[in-house]
């Protein structure tokens, strides 16, 4: 009976249709159940808002309080962003900085075309990054 139902439904192709009348199975033809199709983007969509829910959550201002209260002690201050993780950047800050080189924001190329950054290394060498900073170093030599 059921595959007597798949092969009457209009969202499956006619060989998908004259298989189920002879007998095969759904997963054998690779045919998905549309309801339970859409329950799974509902939950990816769901899923996905909660991440960016929990990211906006974290305010860059807290870590910002942080950082004045590291300099007041004298401490090695650190940068006020967030890490892929959620936490806070490890990275030390330049003096008078609140983001360390990999998070500070830079003047992009009018183009947005990726270059191999301009820094010759100590041993003779070009770094090897992509960046498209107008600049033409990466974020690690910018």
């Amino acid at each position: 009976m059921l595959n007597i139902d798949n092969a009457l439904d209009a969202n499956n192709e006619w060989w998908q249709r004259v298989a189920l009348v002879l007998g095969w199975n759904t997963w054998d033809l690779g045919i998905k159940d549309a309801d339970i199709e859409g329950i799974k983007t509902d939950i990816k969509k769901k899923k996905k808002k909660n991440k960016i829910k929990t990211k906006n959550t974290k305010n860059e201002s807290v870590n910002r309080r942080k950082q004045e209260q590291e300099r007041k002690e004298g401490k090695t201050v650190i940068c006020a962003a967030f890490s892929k993780s959620g936490n806070r950047c490890k990275t030390k800050v330049e003096s008078g900085s609140s983001y360390c080189t990999i998070h500070a924001k830079v003047k992009q190329n009018k183009s947005g075309k990726k270059t191999q950054c301009r820094k010759t290394k100590s041993n003779g060498k070009r770094c090897k990054m992509q960046t498209s900073a107008a600049s033409g170093y990466c974020y690690y030599h910018d």
